[in-house]
């Protein structure tokens, strides 16, 4: 939002930067015989150059991201030719263009050479219609202009007739006109261009309107994106004759062809509607970006984008904050986005407050370059089907700069509304009510102000996607779905925008603001996509598809033992123009062992756009009394019975390839929790095959080195610490030899921050944990009590209870320097060999909210493959998990690592009850399970405490040397939201805080696996021990 010069309209004083370009190229001499007239287009140059040809100059043009275009006819040459342009960084342009993105300048889009006949099509602008009420019939307007260059031999225009044609998707004719040149009429250069010219162009310029109506026509939506090809000819009787006694034939002099879709685009009931029909924005903001080549984007990455977003069940683009390569809306029109076109207008430099101010929209020296930002694109872009509204810019102010554009916007195109957010996002420039990060109680104030004035509201931002974020967009969702007056928004933003770059020891890795020494810069800010540089997709991208799903299911009971026969299933069509016909949805019912009890296909009647179906249980899914024979038949074939929930977990797919998927892609699934009646299905205690159930004794040994060793029959040795600061804990547990803990678990209450955790500078979260010392902590322990039998212990359910009381204090061995935090930490050794850790936590009122409450362990680097029963397989948060099922799921600990490009937690699983972690070479396996309901479970490559020296996420392995030795496990009791309403303040909802001032009480039981033993079955026979006590509940 800084200008990278000192502010000083229209002058840029700083050294502008300069490229050069040279290109030779061999023109046939027909391009310049018979009057033909010949074109160069630059797309896209930042930010201004001068053009010439062979030595003479042609023009000048600024605005980076619209095209400039020149007649080059009279500086041509028959066979080799020479374009040179120089290009500069800095205009006064660039005062309008203070996006924040990467200011890369140079030609970053296509040029391209073309030629014309002497009589030419030079601009058309197609319109369509849908008349209301009226069934099935449409109508196409064309409004062509017909270009005729005046020379010595041309003094008069032509005589010129117009051939057009409608064709449809099978290329068949659907509808035609031709005009005469008589229905041609003369018409003022501004018309063509919007704006006055100070000298009359060489050309006679004359405009036709051609309608065409189709009958029965198929309608151009995101859901159902169907192209006709419109053919513009123009007949000149100068051709040559069949006959040369006979008259003159009329020939082909030029053609234009173009893609229509069908479609109207409307506000009205206090609702945007496309064909009538309110639609809610499922969309994303898009820079454009290239990791290699940084703005040159090619249109296989434009494709790709567009290919993702339909996949992720996005619906719209908004092209922030500048038009995007002409392409990009090709590939929209083609495959289905509805699309925000943004003008190339920003002035946040200009701000008070960071807020920016209309200080250049309010000289009237710069009128004429605000009108031209938006009246060049909407000319460039107005046949767009995709396009569905005009966003004036972004963060510029609102002053009389807006307001000349939304005229000009309004008399030049009354066929799609105005969006425009700066200024309050209310002003009388914006036909929609576009806020950016606003919350939702504040949307849906907005929506009911009178000022709305019968103006929908839509986020032109929202949900910041800046690293591990997107907390609480479910919240925006349910507001969306209420099909009131908020009507969605745009997410910030697609990609991160990172370049390809490499360090100086050969590491790749993506680099941001200021790695290049760039000043000013932004750091990280625009780090902020749901997309890696190279497109793969964070964890987030999930709850985004999830949430924006187009099929939705919901059970309805009236309690928790409801028989199934009272059960009705709801399900809600949320397409807005299709039926669900092209979709398929099968089901399964899962146990909570992960066991597959039942499962089938839906074959559900149609079930029109936006509406929803309702039918009994027993219409598509079993009885009771066949699950539970199911559950039985697992029981007895000695697999995993459920032990006390069942899901219901509903699918679908689109059945055959689109455009943008193939046959097969799944584009909803939805998990609902069953009743389980009577208390669940299991007829009572089962005998475990791969745990032993009894052991004579435990071995207890104090060592002098201030060691205490405990042996269990049953393989298990563990050693713990008695003096030191780590005393009471363990030091080291071996399996039958096999190490499986080479530390902890210990009390753990920090993590390593987040973009978000570190927003809000001064009064951000990570600002006040440091204030706090919660990153200096240091374990202390002042209280150890050992209680040992006299003898050695030789009940199957005697133990050894050793229990320790820390404080944690910033100031190492200071006891009286505290933080406020106090833990008891306690270890029960049973015969058996497993170890219940249990936990109780004080934390002082006047602490912030802790990051999180658990229990940090490592285990050695070879057990890296690990299996949970919890939220998955994609890593969630307790406030961004309602796309992540309930499930066992079997990873790597390197699968699990996201490698955000600025390093911070990560990697964390929630609502787990049990996980084991495997090493695929031994038989050394591990099993933690959960006392409380809904642990957080992250595994980590690296440690937390390597969060502070590392700016980018290779550089983790260089600080930690113990990467080869450990696995780093969290299992948490609770963990701290990840926020994400946005990414300057602190934005973590307080549901999802972990507030101090109360005591919190949790534990869980460690476990040696045997080799082939299944982890739910250990799970169960701790269960039925009651060594995992629901007493200590998860604290939320």
């Amino acid at each position: 939002m800084f200008y990278p010069f000192p502010l000083d309209p229209p002058r840029a004083r700083r050294q502008n930067p300069t490229g050069c370009y040279r290109q030779t190229f061999e023109l046939p001499v027909s391009w310049i015989s018979d009057d033909r007239r010949v074109f160069v287009v630059f797309e896209g140059v930042d930010s201004a150059f001068y053009c010439w040809i062979n030595g003479k100059f042609v023009g000048y043009s600024q605005d980076s991201r619209l095209p400039a275009e020149f007649d080059v006819t009279e500086y041509l040459l028959p066979g080799t030719n020479l374009l040179a342009a120089q290009v500069m960084r800095w205009s006064d342009g660039s005062y309008l263009e203070d996006q924040d993105h990467w200011w890369l300048s140079g030609i970053h889009r296509d040029v391209v050479l073309y030629v014309k006949e002497p009589t030419f099509i030079a601009d058309y602008v197609v319109s369509t219609n849908v008349p209301e009420g009226s069934v099935g019939s449409a109508l196409v307007v064309a409004d062509v202009f017909v270009h005729e260059a005046v020379t010595a031999d041309v003094s008069l225009p032509s005589d010129v007739d117009l051939d057009v044609q409608l064709y449809d998707a099978n290329r068949k004719l659907v509808a035609d006109a031709t005009t005469d040149s008589s229905d041609l009429e003369l018409c003022d250069p501004g018309e063509v261009h919007g704006q006055p010219f100070e000298k009359s162009p060489p050309y006679f310029i004359r405009k036709v309107s051609v309608k065409l109506e189709i009958p029965t026509a198929h309608l151009w939506t995101a859901e159902t994106p169907y192209l006709y090809t419109l053919v513009m000819r123009t007949l000149s009787p100068l051709g040559r004759s069949i006959d040369q006694n006979g008259p003159k034939m009329k020939v082909i002099s030029d053609v234009e062809a173009c893609r229509v879709g069908v479609r109207t685009v409307k506000i009205f009931g206090q609702r945007l509607r496309v064909n009538q029909e309110p639609i809610i924005i499922q969309g994303v903001n898009r820079h454009e970006h290239c990791p290699k080549h940084g703005k040159a984007v090619t249109k296989q990455s434009m494709l790709q984008d567009v290919i993702m977003m339909k996949r992720y069940n996005f619906n719209a683009v908004r092209t922030s904050h500048y038009p995007n390569h002409p392409r990009f809306y090709d590939l929209c029109d083609e495959h289905g986005l509805y699309v925000c076109d943004e003008a190339n207008m920003e002035t946040h430099g200009f701000n008070v407050g960071l807020h920016p101010t209309p200080f250049l929209s309010n000289d009237p020296r710069w009128r004429l370059a605000h009108i031209a930002r938006v009246a060049r694109m909407i000319q460039r872009d107005r046949n767009h089907a995709s396009i569905i509204m005009w966003s004036l810019g972004n963060e510029a102010g609102c002053g009389g700069g807006q307001h000349a554009m939304a005229t000009w916007a309004r008399l030049n195109d009354s066929t799609r509304p105005l969006h425009y957010e700066s200024g309050g996002s209310r002003t009388t420039c914006t036909d929609i009510i576009c806020p950016m990060y606003a919350r939702v109680r504040t949307c849906e104030y907005m929506a009911a102000e009178t000022c709305a004035q019968g103006r929908p509201v839509i986020l032109c931002e929202y949900s910041h996607a800046m690293g591990n974020s997107n907390g609480n967009v479910n919240k925006y969702w349910d507001c969306f779905r209420k099909e009131g007056a908020v009507q969605g928004g745009f997410v910030w933003d697609w990609v991160d925008q990172g370049l390809d770059s490499v360090s100086h020891d050969g590491q790749r890795f993506w680099a941001y603001g200021g790695d290049f020494g760039d000043q000013p810069n932004d750091a990280q800010f625009c780090i902020n996509g749901l997309v890696f540089p190279d497109r793969r997709p964070h964890p987030a991208t999930e709850e985004l598809k999830f949430l924006m799903r187009p099929v939705t299911f919901h059970l309805t009971m009236s309690s928790e033992t409801t028989p199934y026969s009272d059960v009705d299933v709801y399900v809600r069509n949320w397409l807005n123009f299709s039926t669900l016909n092209g979709l398929q949805t099968s089901w399964t019912i899962m146990a909570d062992s992960g066991t597959m009890l039942s499962a089938g296909d839906l074959s559900l009647p149609v079930i029109p756009a936006g509406c929803v179906l309702n039918f009994p249980w027993l219409s598509y899914f079993p009885k009771l009394s066949e699950l539970a024979l199911a559950a039985l038949r697992c029981y007895h074939s000695s697999r995993i019975a459920p032990l006390r929930e069942l899901y219901l977990e509903l699918r679908t797919i689109i059945q055959r390839p689109t455009s943008w998927c193939d046959g097969g892609h799944e584009v909803a699934c939805t998990q609902l929790t069953l009743p389980m009646p009577f208390g669940g299905f299991l007829p009572g205690p089962k005998i475990m095959k791969s745990l032993p159930t009894k052991f004579p004794t435990l071995r207890v040994h104090e060592s002098s080195e201030g060691l205490l060793q405990v042996q269990s029959a049953a393989g298990m040795d563990l050693t713990f610490y008695l003096t030191g600061k780590l005393n009471g804990t363990v030091r080291s547990a071996f399996d039958r030899g096999l190490p499986i803990l080479v530390g902890g678990p210990v009390p753990c209450f920090w993590r390593a921050p987040t973009d978000n955790d570190r927003g809000g500078e001064d009064i951000s979260y990570c600002s006040r944990w440091r204030r706090a010392g919660m990153d200096r902590l240091r374990m202390v322990s002042y209280l150890f009590l050992q209680v040992l039998d006299s003898e050695l212990v030789s009940s199957p359910s005697g133990s050894i209870r050793m229990s320790a009381t820390y404080r944690f204090n910033s100031g190492g061995d200071n006891c009286d320097d505290t933080s406020g935090i106090s833990a008891e930490l306690t270890h029960v050794v049973h015969t058996t060999g497993s170890v219940s850790v249990f936990m109780t936590i004080n934390a002082s009122r006047s602490l912030p909210p802790l990051p999180r409450v658990g229990l940090q362990m490592c285990s050695p680097n070879s057990m890296r493959r690990i299996e949970w029963f919890g939220r998955g397989p994609n890593e969630c948060y307790p406030d961004r998990k309602t796309a992540a099922m309930m499930g066992r799921y079997v990873t790597s600990v390197d699968d699990m690592h996201v490698p955000y490009i600025i390093p911070g937690e990560n990697s964390g699983r929630s609502d787990v009850s049990w996980m084991a972690l495997r090493c695929a070479t031994s038989a050394s396996n591990l099993g933690k399970y959960d006392a409380a309901t809904a642990a957080t479970l992250p595994e980590k490559l690296h440690s937390w405490t390597l969060g502070p020296g590392a700016v980018h996420t290779h550089e983790l392995d260089v600080l930690d040397n113990v990467k080869e030795s450990f696995v780093h496990v969290h299992i948490d009791h609770v963990h701290m939201g990840v926020g994400g309403d946005d990414s300057w303040t602190p934005s973590v909802h307080p549901e999802f805080t972990i507030q101090t001032g109360r005591e919190m009480t949790f534990g869980i039981t460690i476990v040696a696996l045997p080799r082939e033993g299944d982890p739910f079955e250990v799970y169960q026979h701790l269960q039925r021990q009651g060594l995992l006590q629901d007493g200590y509940s998860d604290c939320h």
